[in-house]
Formats: C-alpha cells, structure tokens, sequence
C-alpha cells in the first residue's frame, strides 16, 4: 500500500527529478510533486514524495529526516491528509 510523505524545508532550486532520486534508494518512488506559487512558478520550498510500499516509506523518513540537502537540512514526514489534498 501506498504512503505520501510531504518533506519540508528543501531548496528552492531542487527539482521534482532530483526530489525522487534522492529517495530511489530507500525503494520505490511511485510520485513526486514540488509545490509552486501559482503566480510565480517558484518553488515553496517542499514537496510531496509517495512511496509505493508503506515499509519503503518508513525506511525513507529514518534515513533522510533532518538530513542535508544542499545547505538546508529537510525534514520527512506523513503527510496528513489536509496537507494532501
């Protein structure tokens, strides 16, 4: 089963591309999002990343949470479902 994780903190520069290579690794990446201002096209500076496996998943948030990316440490968490919709 599926699991959506929202990580937070990323820099502005990364891209969706970067975003699901980071977490490849830890299993598989069935999608990845990077919020951007409707207006700009910026980047808000997180993303949503979902993981096809729940243990996958759990895998990643142990193993990038509060690491570096860039010069920003991102946080990894479950997206609640208000923050998913």
């Amino acid at each position: 089963m599926r699991m959506k994780l929202i990580v937070l903190s990323l820099p502005r520069d990364v891209t969706e591309d970067a975003l699901a290579e980071l977490f490849r690794p830890n299993g598989t990446v069935a999608a990845c999002s990077i919020v951007t201002d409707d207006a700009t096209g910026a980047s808000k500076g997180f993303g949503f990343v979902e993981m096809a496996y729940r243990k996958d998943a759990r895998f990643a948030i142990k193993r990038l949470h509060n690491s570096k990316l860039g010069e920003n440490r991102i946080r990894v968490k479950p997206a609640a479902e208000s923050e998913t919709g």
